[in-house]
């Protein structure tokens, strides 16, 4: 391969290798560019479903415009039959290789989440579902124009889908196939590919967004049947127990990504990037948003949460069987591949160099055949018949009621969610009482808000008068430390009477007056006998540095009455 001329492209070095096909860098002849070729090994290309995903590919990532997508140049098949496509040659490693060097801080999180959501909402907008959204899958490369000077590009489409394609019929349909990396699956992806919807990239995403924040992924089983399952039944460790450092609107973003079920969950791209816009303006008030996301052509196709407009593709473009899962795999070098000694062909992730990647590298899996169950199928296909049979003569009245009680229980699950989001916010917000953080206590607040809005406005006036108070707290104490007691009167009258320092600090000024009411009553007395003049001067000289209670206090105890002559 290497050396040969597709076209304008000519294969100057091989860069990567899978199980299904090979990456070469190339150069453009005309252009005198490089460029990275996608190309399937020839065994691949007579299954022409497996061509045809490998297109879907290359036409799933040219009908979104956005920077944070990688461009393709061209595709088409090789004189000896085999598909291929040409993309931009980048420079820079993967977020999956940044986070095994080092933890990335909370504005970093949220300036990579926003950009990939950015990109994602203009793929949804262009009917594109990306289904297999993880670390090695979001590129970084050099952009002095995005904050934090990286750009994230999102690689992979090899197991996207056209929203509006139409599916095929007959023995071939696989509704139950799931696609995907296990540790960032949504639930209803776990059950079926065909349930995904644009909320299953949010699950992703949040997903990841978790890794970032907390050095991990939310399930971390190493058997790929309890990581279904935990996806599925299971809730996700609150991001606060695994890194307390996690900003609470960053957390609680994550833990609403992460619901287990969809309408739970932020419903568009859009909304995840401004709710991180949010919480990056709390850690980063020089934030500048990252411009909002292209479309294609200005067609937008019809998903959830998006306006019903025309599919991308033709309604009678038929996409093959789905394939399977493949757990995510290590990097592997340029060169050939050891293949399976039994079973189908497997489609592997194609990794790339630390510094160069070659575009969107996994490709597809070969379609699994699966033993089919004569007896289960029969009583599967006895089963619809029989519940099609009651449904029909239960009529619509029963149906009504079925939703009714579908709605009661959705409501009542909502709910449940909300109250336990509250809770936990809440808790937060009452540790950061305890530790008079009135800072965080604003912040937690904020998020508090929408959910418990009478105990949220309650935390946020004692933020508020809290902070103003304790510069008045920490003179008051001062100035009695100092014995300068009008001082402190007038520091302890500026602190807030609500304040958890107001009554110790009452207190405190209050013994203190009293000793030295004590001390000037003691020394009036032993002077009043000699002369009101000697009581006079004296009564004079404390009135100059005690507050006037403390004067008034002694006279009333100790008076002097002129001698008579």
């Amino acid at each position: 391969m290497l050396g040969t001329v597709l076209g304008n492209y000519r294969v100057v070095d091989q860069l990567a290798a899978g199980g299904m096909g090979l990456v070469y860098v190339g150069h453009h002849e005309a252009l005198g560019r490089p460029v990275v070729m996608k190309v399937l090994r020839p065994e691949v290309c007579d299954d022409a479903g497996l061509v045809q995903r490998f297109f879907d590919e290359a036409r799933a990532v040219t009908a979104v415009r956005s920077p944070g997508i990688v461009q393709v140049f061209d595709f088409g098949v090789t004189p000896d039959r085999r598909a291929y496509f040409v993309m931009e040659l980048l420079e820079g490693e993967s977020l999956a290789a940044r986070l095994q060097q080092r933890r990335l801080d909370h504005a970093a999180c949220c300036r990579l989440g926003r950009q990939v959501a950015n990109v994602l909402q203009a793929a949804h907008a262009a009917g594109i579902l990306h289904r297999d959204l993880r670390p090695a899958n979001l590129f970084l490369v050099p952009d002095p124009e995005v904050g934090g000077g990286e750009r994230i590009k999102v690689l992979d489409f090899g197991v996207a889908r056209l929203a509006g394609e139409a599916r095929p019929t007959g023995g071939r349909t696989r509704t139950d196939l799931m696609l995907g990396t296990p540790h960032y699956l949504s639930p209803e992806q776990c059950r079926s590919a065909s349930a995904a919807d644009a909320r299953s990239d949010i699950y992703a995403l949040g997903c990841i967004l978790f890794e970032i924040a907390c050095g991990r992924p939310p399930f971390v089983f190493t058997g790929f049947g309890d990581l279904i399952d935990a996806h599925l039944h299971e809730p996700p460790p609150h991001p606060g127990q695994l890194a307390p450092g996690v900003p609470l609107g960053l957390s609680a973003l994550i833990e609403q990504m992460l619901a287990k079920q969809p309408d739970s969950r932020p419903q568009t791209m859009a909304a995840v990037g401004q709710a991180l816009d949010d919480v990056l303006r709390s850690l980063d008030p020089t934030a500048v948003p990252v411009p909002a996301p292209l479309f294609a052509g200005g067609r937008r196709p019809s998903l959830p949460g998006l306006p019903p407009a025309h599919p991308v593709v033709a309604p009678d473009a038929a996409p093959p069987a789905a394939p399977d899962i493949v757990p995510p795999a290590p990097p592997m070098v340029a060169g050939p591949v050891d293949q399976p000694s039994s079973g189908p062909p497997e489609f592997s992730s194609i990794a790339a160099t630390p510094r160069r990647w070659a575009g969107a590298l996994a490709l597809p899996r070969g379609r699994a055949r699966r033993p089919i169950y004569a007896i289960g199928a029969i009583a599967l296909v006895g089963a619809i018949a029989a519940i099609s049979l009651v449904s029909g003569r239960s009529g619509g009245a029963d149906r009504a009621v079925y939703a009714e009680v579908a709605e009661a229980r959705a409501s009542s699950a909502a709910a449940s969610a909300n109250a336990a989001a509250a809770a936990r916010v809440a808790a937060d917000c009452r540790r950061f009482q305890a530790d008079r953080n009135w800072t965080s206590l604003a912040q937690c607040a904020v998020q508090l808000r929408p959910l418990e809005p009478k105990l949220a406005a309650e935390l946020a006036t004692r933020a508020q008068e809290e902070t103003s108070s304790a510069p008045h707290v920490t003179a008051a104490r001062a100035a009695l430390d100092d014995g300068e007691l009008t001082r402190a009167k007038s520091e302890v009258d500026q602190v807030w009477p609500d304040s958890v320092d107001s009554a110790e600090l009452q207190s405190a000024y209050a013994a203190a007056e009293a000793q030295e009411i004590d001390a000037l009553a003691t020394q009036l007395d032993s002077v009043k006998d000699a002369s009101c003049a000697a009581y006079n001067q004296m009564l004079g000289e404390y009135s100059a540095s005690d507050p006037p209670r403390v004067v008034q206090e002694a006279i009333r105890r100790v008076s002097c009455k002129a001698r008579k002559k």
